[in-house]
């Protein structure tokens, strides 16, 4: 854009002196037509050599036109340069705006991403509180299993006879157990404990009864004969026999 800016400057300042001498032309025509009028009315040689006069003056202004014409020429270039600068400025306005929108955007995109590294470090923070949890359980995981270790020592004859002697089928009835584990337990507490607490509760009538059963021993004991009824009774009883 300056080579161009320099080159229309020193298209202007040639057509400068052109016109000088355009100007100049004239006014040496306008003296040249001054002489051959005056000529005229003096002699015929004179109007011989006016007429020369104005035919090189005629060449002269011919001359002129087309240097003038070559300066509306470069006049024209400097315009069309002129254009194409302007249009280059508006580019680079319209560059220096998209810029701007760019930097607009750089600018969100480092908000952002200061937002998202704040992110980061909070994450970075809980990950290093969760670190330090997980190394107190593996801690304590690892105090757990050295007390535990012993007694798994202890136990893996246990096992080791248990997994040698395990039947599948033992397997599938203890699975079936645990199933029915839950009903067997309704079942209980429904029917065998309301018992145990009714057997609780007869206790001493049950104790009264055999005190009973005592007395009535002890009579039976007494009577005359009771030996050899005691003695029957102690025999095996006879098969009993078809009808």
């Amino acid at each position: 854009m300056e080579q161009v800016t320099a080159d229309a400057e020193a298209a202007v300042r040639g057509t400068r002196p052109v016109l000088a001498g355009a100007q100049d032309v004239v006014g040496r025509s306008r003296d040249v037509l001054d002489e051959a009028v005056t000529a005229v009315a003096r002699t015929t040689d004179v109007l011989t050599d006016t007429d020369a006069a104005v035919r090189r003056t005629t060449a002269v202004l011919t001359d002129a036109e087309r240097g003038v014409a070559r300066t509306n020429g470069v006049l024209d270039g400097a315009d069309a340069a002129v254009t194409r600068t302007t249009g280059v400025l508006d580019g680079a306005d319209a560059a220096v705006a998209r810029t701007g929108g760019v930097l607009d955007g750089a600018d969100a995109a480092v908000v952002r991403t200061a937002g998202v590294l704040d992110g980061a470090e909070a994450a970075v923070d809980r990950s290093g509180a969760a670190v330090a949890g997980a190394q107190r359980l593996v801690g304590d995981a690892e105090g757990l299993l050295g007390q535990a270790m012993t007694p798994l020592e202890q136990l893996m004859p246990v096992l080791t006879r248990m997994a040698e002697t395990l039947d599948p089928r033992e397997v599938d009835a203890l699975v079936s157990l645990i199933d029915r584990l839950p009903v067997l337990l309704d079942s209980v507490d429904r029917d065998v404990v309301p018992m145990l607490t009714q057997l609780q509760a007869v206790g001493p009538d049950i104790h009264a009864l055999l005190e009973i059963v005592d007395d009535l021993h002890r009579v039976i004991t007494g009577l005359p004969g009771a030996g050899l009824l005691r003695r029957l009774g102690d025999d095996d009883a006879p098969p009993p026999t078809g009808r």
